[in-house]
């Protein structure tokens, strides 16, 4: 035999022994118990898969998707239209805004003064103002009352809500405390700070004050009071209501 035979039957060989590895890949025995079953490599990744599929847990924080809408629209959801005590608002808001100088110069030199009156005058029917301010308050109420109305189609009998006093006049509060806080910072620091910051809380406290920081206090709160007045419209003598729940923990005690 040469050796060119002898290198085919080892080629020969070789092949032979690929082709039953090959085999042995897509056809496996598997024994289980007394049985023996065959297994091809289809079946194992099928059974792998369906094993993974019922073992699988989403992570927590995969988001669920709602089912697909083929009639859902991709537009933005709109907002719900404002109810009929907001329309009017915004209404007589805009009304106002709307006004000529030479209309309001008729009630103040200064029309950021003469709209902010009229804005006090709404939320406050019961306090004295010039008649001039309630006179043209009572046609820009009219006329925002029919223009919501016809908006909103609702009666003639329908009237917008009574205003909210007490939420206007805690915001004037607020308005009023913080300018005297700004005025106090400004010139006071320490124990002064603070016995004058009491005392305007709780003027019962004003009298133990020395005369000097006493006419301090009274210029300071002045000074508040016509930054306030100016930005808010109330008229000259009107106070708004006082609220010292900040310091009441401390009223008693301070001056020992």
């Amino acid at each position: 035999m040469t050796d060119y035979d002898i290198s085919r039957q080892h080629q020969h060989h070789q092949q032979f022994e690929y082709g039953e590895k090959d085999k042995a890949n897509i056809s496996i025995k598997k024994t289980t118990g007394h049985h023996t079953q065959n297994v091809t490599q289809r079946d194992m990744l099928q059974a792998s898969t369906s094993a993974f599929k019922e073992e699988y847990v989403p992570p927590v924080d995969t988001p669920v998707l709602d089912p697909y809408d083929p009639n859902a629209s991709n537009e933005p959801p709109k907002n719900p239209p404002p109810k009929p005590g907001a329309q009017f608002k915004n209404n007589l808001e805009t009304l106002l805004r709307q006004l000529p100088p030479g209309t309001l110069k008729t009630i103040a030199p200064n029309s950021h003064e003469a709209r902010a009156m009229l804005r006090f005058a709404h939320a406050n029917p019961q306090v004295p103002m010039d008649p001039k301010v309630r006179a043209l308050l009572s046609t820009l109420i009219s006329q925002a009352t029919q223009q919501t109305r016809e908006e909103m189609d609702l009666g003639s009998d329908w009237q917008p809500p009574e205003p909210r006093t007490g939420e206007f006049n805690a915001h004037i509060s607020d308005n009023l405390n913080d300018n005297f806080e700004s005025h106090l910072k400004e010139n006071f620091s320490g124990s002064e700070y603070k016995s004058l910051r009491l005392a305007y809380y709780h003027p019962q406290f004003q009298s133990r004050l020395s005369p000097e920081l006493q006419g301090y206090l009274n210029e300071m709160k002045q000074a508040a009071y016509d930054e306030t007045q100016s930005d808010m419209g109330f008229p000259e003598g009107w106070q708004p209501p006082a609220d010292s729940s900040a310091l009441d923990d401390i009223a008693n005690g301070h001056f020992t």
